[in-house]
C-alpha cells in the first residue's frame, strides 16, 4: 500500500503536469499530453551521459519488459523502474535506462530518457526513435485497455509537440530486430493501430 508520502507526491505532479505546457507558439494541455511521473519522482540515478536525438523523429517503437514481470501498484512500479535502471546501467554497461517511456501497471507513464535523449532499446534505431516499454510478459496476455491508451496518448503528444513526424512509422521491436519482443498478444495489438509498418508497406 502507498505511504502518506507518495501519496502525496503522486497528487503534486499529477496536478503539476496535469496543467496546460507552452510549446513554442502551441499550448499542449493534459487531453492530449498525459501525465508522465518524471526521473525524479522513480529515484533514477543520473545517466552516465546522454546525447540528443535529432528531431522530428520518423519512428516509435514499442516493448515489453518481458523481466521484471507486470505490477499493479506504484511502489511496485517504481522497484521495477529502479530495477530496469540498474540491469541496463551496470550489468549491460549502458549510458542509463534504454528506454524513453515506460508504462507500468499502476496505469501510470515513468519517464526514462524521455522525448529529447537517444534510447538503447533497437540497436540501429535508437537514434531516429522514441522506445516505449510496456513492464510485464505480454506474451498471452495484453497490457490493460488503459495502459494501451496511455501509449496512444504519448505518441499522440509527440505528434503534437512536434517531435514525432506525421507519418511516423510504428513498430514492434521484432519488426527491427531478431526477438519476440513485445510478445504475441501486445503485437498482434499494436499491429491495429495507426501507423504500423505493416500496414504502410
Amino acid at each position: 500500500m502507498i505511504t502518506h508520502a507518495l501519496f502525496t507526491i503522486v497528487i503534486f505532479y499529477a496536478v503539476t503536469l496535469s496543467e496546460s505546457e507552452q510549446i513554442g507558439a502551441r499550448t499542449i494541455t493534459a487531453d492530449v499530453c498525459p501525465v508522465v511521473l518524471p526521473r525524479a519522482f522513480w529515484g533514477a540515478n543520473p545517466p552516465k551521459q546522454q546525447r540528443k536525438l535529432k528531431l522530428p523523429l520518423p519512428e516509435v517503437i514499442i516493448h515489453h519488459t518481458y523481466i521484471p514481470k507486470a505490477a499493479n501498484t506504484t511502489q511496485e512500479c517504481i522497484a521495477h523502474m529502479k530495477s530496469i535502471q540498474h540491469y541496463h546501467q551496470i550489468t549491460k554497461g549502458w549510458d542509463d535506462i534504454g528506454y524513453n517511456f515506460v508504462i507500468c501497471g499502476d496505469e501510470n507513464i515513468y519517464e526514462g530518457r524521455g522525448w529529447y535523449n537517444i534510447g538503447a532499446h533497437a540497436t540501429t534505431h535508437n537514434s531516429r526513435s522514441i522506445g516505449i516499454a510496456f513492464i510485464g510478459d505480454y506474451t498471452d496476455v495484453a497490457p490493460s485497455s488503459n495502459m494501451l491508451e496511455l501509449a496512444k496518448h504519448l505518441i499522440a503528444c509527440g505528434l503534437e509537440k512536434n517531435i514525432i513526424i506525421e507519418d511516423y512509422v510504428l513498430y514492434g521491436h521484432r519488426d527491427v530486430g531478431n526477438t519476440e519482443c513485445p510478445g504475441n498478444t501486445l503485437y498482434a495489438e499494436i499491429c491495429t493501430w495507426p501507423n504500423h509498418f505493416i500496414k504502410k508497406l
